[in-house]
C-alpha cells in the first residue's frame, strides 16, 4: 500500500473499536495540544488562534485548562453513545478522523514554535 491507500483504508475501516482507538488518539492529541498551548501561553511565545479559547484564558488559565479537557471529553462521550446507538459509523469515523488530522497539525505547528525557540 501507498501512503494515500493507507489513509483511505484507515478511514474506510469504521468498525466501533477503530472508532474508539481513533477517538484515544484524538484526545491525546487534544491532551497535548493543552499542554504545548498552555507552557506557549504562560510564557508569552505564542498566542491562542482560536478567539474563543483566547477568551476563555484571558478570562481565567484555569476554565481554559478545564474547557480544554472537559469539552473534548464530553464530545468523545457522545460520539461513543451513538456508536452504541448504531448511528451511521461510516459519517462518525470520517469525522473523528477528519478532527484527528486537524489535531495533529495543530501538534505539528506547536513542535514548530519549539524547535524555532530551542534550535
Amino acid at each position: 500500500y501507498n501512503k494515500v491507500e493507507v489513509f483511505v483504508l484507515f478511514i474506510s475501516k469504521s468498525s466501533e473499536i477503530n472508532i474508539k482507538t481513533r477517538l484515544g488518539i484524538l484526545y491525546t492529541f487534544n491532551l497535548l495540544d493543552l499542554v504545548f498551548s498552555y507552557a506557549g501561553l504562560k510564557a508569552c511565545i505564542i498566542s491562542e488562534a482560536n478567539p474563543i479559547v483566547k477568551i476563555i484564558y484571558k478570562a481565567s488559565p484555569f476554565v481554559f485548562v478545564l474547557w480544554k479537557v472537559i469539552i473534548p471529553l464530553t464530545l468523545i462521550v457522545v460520539i461513543d453513545r451513538l456508536i452504541e446507538l448504531c448511528i451511521n459509523a461510516k459519517v462518525l469515523g470520517l469525522f473523528v478522523t477528519s478532527v484527528t488530522a486537524v489535531y495533529g497539525f495543530i501538534i505539528l505547528l506547536h513542535f514548530r514554535w519549539i524547535y524555532l525557540i530551542y534550535k
